[in-house]
């Protein structure tokens, strides 16, 4: 007769083996999710800048260097940080905005998105010296919908310039990137958390989807960030 140590020994084994295999099919998973989602982050971009063009065409006040509206908050979810912070490290340009996002961690997860807007603090993605994104290409679509048709420099929560702001974004174009989000990324876990984007990118560093990670270090990330 077998004791019932050893029985919930075998089935803790049976549990155990059967949870690393699911990991891994996770990680398997990972990477063309986050390819997906990629594509509708592309995708709602492109749409955004054409009807922009049609539009509003001269109307529309927004150039390089013209960043202002780089001291909202943004909230994305970590497949979106993933894409960004993979770009931010193929192009040699993580560590600086590492730096920054750790800077901004406590703040940004503390603070609402009108408290942070008053403080007029930079995006971590924000080039301080040019002005200009350094992940643009891949930027957050609450950015890539964003548009004005009155003069940037009412954009800056500091602004003492005469005039009334203007929005002229596409939250519609917005809106249909979201759901389009919620259906690749159902049921994925990780993936849907959303967050402060300096406490998300800092969040897709420890996920490293690129380098692959171990079972047993997928349990172990697993474990921290739930408790």
């Amino acid at each position: 007769m077998k004791s019932t140590i050893e029985i919930n020994y075998r089935q803790f084994i049976n549990f155990e083996v059967a949870f690393k295999c699911t990991v891994y099919v996770y990680l398997m998973k990972l990477s063309d999710v986050v390819a997906s989602v990629k594509v509708a982050m592309m995708d709602a971009s492109q749409k955004a800048s054409k009807r922009s063009l049609t539009v509003l065409g001269n109307r529309c006040k927004c150039k390089p260097g013209c960043s202002a509206c780089c001291s909202r908050l943004i909230y994305i979810n970590v497949a979106e940080a993933l894409i960004i912070y993979s770009h931010l490290k193929d192009s040699g340009t993580w560590q600086k905005v590492r730096e920054t996002a750790q800077s901004q961690y406590g703040l940004a997860s503390s603070s609402s998105e009108i408290a942070w807007f008053n403080m007029n603090k930079a995006c971590p993605v924000l080039d301080p010296e040019t002005k200009k994104c350094r992940a643009y290409s891949v930027r957050p679509t609450s950015c890539s919908v964003h548009f004005v048709t009155s003069d940037p420099s009412l954009c800056d929560p500091w602004s003492t310039s005469a005039g009334n702001f203007e929005s002229a974004g596409f939250p519609e174009i917005h809106a249909e990137f979201m759901e389009t989000l919620s259906q690749i990324l159902s049921g994925r876990g990780v993936l849907e958390f959303r967050l402060p984007l300096p406490a998300a990118l800092l969040f897709a560093e420890k996920v490293q989807v690129q380098k692959g990670l171990t079972a047993e270090q997928i349990i172990t990330f697993i474990a921290m960030e739930t408790t």
